[in-house]
């Protein structure tokens, strides 16, 4: 089973930082960001 974590804009550059300190200790070798929602509509 692949470990992913996954950061959010709307969670803060604090929450997401403390996600990234935490994620290596937690085995998890694999991140994903996702976009935040101030993206235009025609964005895929």
């Amino acid at each position: 089973m692949l470990l992913r974590g996954l950061l959010k804009p709307e969670d803060g550059i604090d929450a997401n930082n403390r996600l990234l300190d935490l994620l290596p200790d937690c085995h998890y070798p694999v991140v994903f960001l996702r976009p935040g929602t101030h993206l235009p509509e025609q964005a895929g």
